[in-house]
């Protein structure tokens, strides 16, 4: 009796307990429903070749297909064709090489035929069946794909805009680079209309001074012909009136034999005395001679002013450097010879092709400086030569020298070491235009203290160079 009442006790007992847990898993399952059901994300479940056996009221929702259409139904009948075969692999994997963190972005076609992304994660059930969910992810994915749109195109137009930019600058730069040459190239065009204005000044100075050497030349000949004639007649008169006073003598003599003549002859004999007849026929033949020395020396310079000036000779033509050189030696002689010895090594030298009248311009600018670079007493040295189609022309001093400073702008126009009122700056720029057009070239060599040199190359035929320099 106690044994049967203990059995009872303990069955309704398991009852209870049975009963509540039922009432317990009842309700899990209602919560568990509704919250499957009110979720806003897939949830479905499906065997391992996808097809399905549960679906929330989400899938209508998202999908647009109701639940009783689409129990049954494959998933992947409503996937993307290009998504379906990577997405049912992915469902089928075994249960082992299933991750519940793993998801995999694929599209899903709505029922009304437009194409939705979804994010879809498969956790491994019972029986080979898979619980899975779908998470909206339309939005998220169109808007990184336009905002991926959106940054391909601003790239797009940020290269293309680079470009323009660079293409723009690469113009500019072109332009600058164009504009700085022309900027040089009317700079350059300034100094030499400069250095040709100079030397058009400096040529018209010379050709004035040659002009007016021509001239003065010219109106001294006149006087000179005539006064070399004179002293011409003057000679052979002379000798005549030597004759009879020696004719004379010769009677005096005679008539000193003569008593009746005595007295007259006394009287040439004191007049012989009293002029010192001997010594005024000794002096008179020395005066002529200077004279005509004196006339000889006038000429010789008169012609060294037209040889220099060759106010007539404006062509290129054959010319001997040497009477060149001479010829303004003579010319400068007057402000040199007090504190200059000159020192000529002339050398051989063929005939140069050549303006004289400017060769020899060069000549005197630069016997003048070297003349001025001695400030006592000095030697300056001319030395010619020749070597293969060049003629040389060597001009040395010893003066003071130039200063290393100074080398590389004596040949600037203005550029001067003198004092102010003493030069111009203009001879060694004009000799150096001059030399340059003629096909040449100076070189220049100095210490100071021990002088300077200038060479001058010259081309022995340069005909090439005609219209050039005409036109210069």
């Amino acid at each position: 009796m106690n044994d049967k009442t203990s059995t009872d006790g303990h069955d309704e007992l398991h009852s209870q307990i049975q009963y509540r847990l039922i009432e317990e898993l009842s309700a899990a399952e209602r919560r568990y429903r509704e919250l499957v059901e009110r979720i806003h994300e897939i949830i479905f479940r499906c065997d391992e070749a996808g097809a399905l056996s549960f679906l929330n009221p989400a899938w209508g929702d998202i999908l647009g297909y109701s639940h009783e259409e689409s129990l049954d139904t494959n998933l992947g009948d409503y996937m993307h064709h290009q998504d379906r075969a990577r997405s049912l692999a992915f469902i089928a994997r075994k249960p082992v090489d299933i991750v519940d963190e793993e998801n995999l972005e694929i599209r899903f076609v709505h029922k009304k035929g437009h194409s939705i992304w979804l994010s879809l994660s498969i956790s491994a059930g019972d029986n080979n069946h898979r619980i899975g969910s779908l998470f909206n992810i339309d939005e998220l994915i169109r808007a990184e794909k336009a905002l991926q749109e959106a940054n391909e195109k601003l790239e797009e137009r940020v290269a293309k805009r680079t470009a323009e930019l660079e293409y723009s600058n690469r113009l500019l730069a072109d332009e600058i680079d164009k504009r700085e040459q022309a900027q040089k190239e009317l700079v350059e065009s300034y100094r030499k209309l400069q250095e040709t204005h100079t030397q058009l000044l400096q040529s018209e100075k010379m050709a004035s001074i040659g002009q007016l050497a021509a001239g003065v030349a010219h109106e001294i000949n006149n006087p000179i012909g005539y006064v070399n004639s004179n002293l011409g007649s003057m000679r052979k008169y002379v000798k005549d009136l030597f004759q009879l006073l020696d004719a004379y003598e010769g009677a005096c003599n005679s008539m000193e034999q003569c008593p009746e003549a005595r007295d007259s002859n006394n009287t040439l004999i004191d007049l012989k005395q009293k002029l010192d007849m001997a010594y005024m026929k000794e002096d008179l033949v020395d005066l002529v001679n200077e004279s005509q020395e004196g006339l000889d020396r006038v000429k010789k310079i008169v012609q060294d002013l037209k040889d220099f000036s060759h106010v007539d000779e404006s062509e290129w033509q054959q010319v001997d450097l040497h009477k060149g050189l001479d010829s303004t030696l003579n010319i400068v002689n007057s402000a040199i010879k007090y504190k200059v010895d000159v020192i000529k090594e002339y050398g051989d030298l063929p005939l140069i092709e050549c303006m004289p009248s400017q060769i020899n311009q060069v000549f005197l600018n630069l016997l003048l400086n070297a003349a001025h670079a001695i400030e006592r007493r000095g030697t300056v040295t001319i030395r010619t030569g020749s070597q293969e189609d060049q003629g040389w022309i060597e001009i040395s001093d010893t003066g003071k020298g130039i200063e290393p400073a100074m080398m590389k702008r004596i040949f600037e126009p203005f550029f001067t070491t003198k004092t102010v009122g003493e030069g111009t700056g203009l001879g060694l720029s004009v000799s150096f235009g001059i030399i340059e057009k003629h096909g040449g070239c100076i070189e220049v060599e100095s210490e100071v203290g021990n002088g300077a040199l200038f060479r001058i190359r010259l081309p022995i035929n340069k005909s090439s160079q005609h219209d050039t320099l005409q036109s210069a």
